[in-house]
């Protein structure tokens, strides 16, 4: 049997959801990353900025777009070994 690792990267706070800004205690990559996890039953593992994004959507936003525009790979709180695991699904907000 195959082992699976959803890795998911999400935003919590204000988020952009049939549209409007609404406040989510869970960001929408995340809920996404649950239910597939829950679905083929994979190990889960959520990537953390080491620097903390801001909560309001717009500032969020502007922040992304310069990493973006720089090429930029913010450093992370933690890693995770993925050697072990023969599949992994990625999940981010775009």
């Amino acid at each position: 049997m195959s082992k699976k690792l959803v890795v998911y990267f999400s935003h919590k706070g204000e988020n952009y959801s049939k549209g409007r800004i609404v406040n989510l205690e869970k960001g929408n990559t995340e809920v996404v990353a649950e239910t597939i996890s829950n679905i083929v039953d994979a190990d889960i593992f959520e990537i953390v900025a080491d620097k903390k994004y801001p909560i309001k959507y717009d500032d969020c936003i502007e922040i992304a777009k310069k990493e973006l525009r720089e090429n930029s790979r913010p450093k992370l709180k933690q890693d995770k070994d993925i050697k072990e695991y023969d599949i992994i699904f990625i999940g981010y907000p775009n």
